[in-house]
């Protein structure tokens, strides 16, 4: 997935992308998210070790029914158990890709600060990067060789991967929001969902970098 990972800031700006949102709570009004010209999802499907989103069935099917692309995300806890486990953990409970509707996207993987005293979840960016890579590798021999995309900041990137550039070239970034900062995570020429803004913590606006034809590309694989 090499292509969508550096997908070019240029071609990614032609039309302005195409719009999205990610949910982790009941309540999404799918039709309405549609009319209002969003054309894909992720909604959170497990954290950790084993939490699950009881609300996932209903955010899948409803974008699922409303015609959108979705996909699901898997919540990091790096220190809780092994990127194995995480990541088969993430495809038994609505991870996987292809999605049976064909219009799934590759699962996502949500890497965020832990605690403000435990950022890195006490692993050391050697410790961060093995763990990742054990998550991806798992994910992709799951998942008919799709790589999971990386929902990250380029700041928890730098203080928990000392800006490692061993991702880029194969897992699409999704560039998190984080008080307006534009930055990208080292490895990534650009990435391939930015999230623009966010409603609390169950709800973000994103944004694919592409055209329709491009995100129909990204969730054919």
């Amino acid at each position: 997935m090499a292509l969508f990972g550096a997908l070019p800031s240029s071609a990614a700006q032609a039309d302005g992308g195409v719009e999205g949102l990610d949910a982790a709570a009941s309540g999404v009004d799918w039709v309405k998210v549609k009319s209002d010209g969003a054309a894909f999802a992720y909604n959170k499907a497990t954290q950790g070790r084993d939490g699950t989103n009881i609300a996932f069935g209903e955010l899948n099917n409803g974008a699922s029914k409303a015609g959108l692309f979705h996909g699901a995300y898997h919540v990091a806890a790096p220190d809780a158990s092994s990127g194995r486990d995480q990541a088969n953990f993430f495809v038994d409970h609505g991870g996987i890709w292809p999605a049976e509707d064909g219009h799934g996207l590759p699962g996502a993987i949500l890497l965020r600060d832990g605690t403000k005293a435990n950022k890195c979840y006490g692993l050391d960016a050697s410790s961060m990067v093995s763990w990742l890579k054990e998550f991806s590798n798992t994910y992709r021999t799951r998942s008919t060789d799709r790589a999971p995309v990386i929902a990250t900041t380029a700041q928890w990137w730098k203080n928990c991967t000392d800006d490692s550039a061993d991702f880029g070239a194969v897992n699409p970034l999704w560039l998190l929001h984080s008080a307006g900062s534009a930055d990208l995570p080292v490895g990534w020429k650009a990435s391939t969902i930015t999230q623009d803004k966010v409603s609390g913590a169950n709800r973000g606006a994103d944004r694919f970098n592409g055209n329709q034809e491009l995100l129909e590309q990204f969730a054919n694989g």
